[in-house]
């Protein structure tokens, strides 16, 4: 992970999530160096060369952490808390639209997020920097089958919502339906045939200029943040 506000977060939220932090050396009395030493947690203050080695495309601040596995949550875990929104990612591949879909569904209150193992991004240092500290508390479980894993979220009371761009009906007129599960598709393809098929209606953004489509990490979030204030209005 790099960066300084993913690491911040983690040190704030899991700070055992963390085996090690490594830092530039005028960063000795940042936030970060701070609560490492609070938590004593190994630190070592590294040159420029480092990080740039560590992400070369940039955006590291010079603040990087090692991480122990991520703790994906059980299917089960998370269909126990029963939030009544849950995002489901079929086949998401670019790492800075999952770690942004993720950063929203923690701003808008998701109470998990299920990927698929197969096909689709998994985290990253990528993922975590766009998600700018968003997995330290998110619950997020990865399953084998998904189009199995949606029987068992339907069992569990949730409203199958996929987001289409040919859909019959917009997100605006859907019903009141309380506990949402919000499906959405790869960049290009969209969900899959088998996934479609399992959701319990599918919904479009209404689009009133030239374009068909919103990247999926934008239209994920103008749908999670309606989907919150319908909430919030019952």
């Amino acid at each position: 992970m790099y960066g300084l506000h993913p690491v911040r977060e983690y040190l704030r939220a899991v700070p055992g999530a963390i085996r090690h932090i490594f830092l530039l050396p005028n960063l000795r009395q940042s936030p970060v160096a701070i609560l490492a030493r609070q938590h004593a947690i190994p630190l070592s203050y590294e040159p420029p060369s480092f990080f740039h080695a560590l992400a070369p495309g940039g955006g590291h601040q010079g603040a990087a952490a090692h991480l122990q596995p991520f703790p994906y949550t059980p299917l089960s875990d998370i269909l126990d808390i029963h939030a009544n929104l849950l995002l489901i990612l079929d086949g998401i591949l670019d790492p800075r639209n999952l770690g942004a879909l993720l950063r929203t569904a923690e701003g808008a209150g998701v109470g998990g997020v299920v990927l698929p193992h197969r096909r689709a991004a998994g985290l990253s240092a990528a993922v975590e920097k766009t998600a700018a500290g968003a997995t330290a508390y998110l619950p997020m479980c990865r399953v084998g089958k998904l189009a199995r894993s949606l029987d068992r979220i339907r069992a569990a009371g949730y409203w199958l919502v996929g987001l289409a761009p040919d859909a019959p009906q917009t997100l605006y007129e859907l019903g009141p339906q309380r506990d949402i599960a919000l499906l959405l598709g790869n960049e290009e393809k969209g969900l899959r045939p088998v996934v479609r098929d399992r959701c319990d209606c599918l919904v479009a953004l209404p689009m009133q200029g030239e374009i068909g489509s919103l990247n999926v990490s934008v239209a994920g979030a103008v749908a999670l943040y309606e989907i919150m204030r319908r909430n919030m209005r019952q």
